[in-house]
């Protein structure tokens, strides 16, 4: 993407990498406007989708084709956050407003958590 405004190492007008939070945010951020396409034209002229991950609420764009997608946790309690990947599970972290519960119901995290939080400590 060579940037519609100049900014640092782009004045040249050098092609950058851009955040995937700029693909179809209705702001026209590169000058040929790729970033509000449907995707990158091939040299053999076909449109290749932008890769993405997830359906409906947990749709989300990432980086890379062969990006491998995990499962999600659709948050349905009061929360700031309408989902959470898997990868974020059992983290100690609450962000799903339920997520603690959860993991401690399911696997005996409130365990795990303690054990971990031990080794971590250097205890035995």
């Amino acid at each position: 993407c060579v940037l519609r405004a100049g900014f640092g190492d782009n004045d040249n007008n050098k092609p950058i990498k851009f955040p995937l939070a700029w693909l179809h945010d209705n702001v026209i951020d590169c000058q040929d406007g790729i970033d509000e396409k449907d995707g990158i034209v091939e040299k053999d002229g076909r449109m290749r989708p932008w890769p993405s991950c997830g359906k409906n609420k947990t749709f989300r764009y990432v980086s890379e084709y062969d990006h491998v997608c995990t499962e999600d946790l659709i948050c349905l309690h009061d929360s700031n956050t309408e989902f959470i990947r898997s990868e974020e599970l059992c983290d100690g972290i609450e962000t799903c407003g339920n997520e603690n519960v959860m993991c401690q119901v399911s696997v005996g995290w409130d365990t795990i958590w303690k054990k971990q939080q031990t080794s971590l400590d250097g205890e035995r």
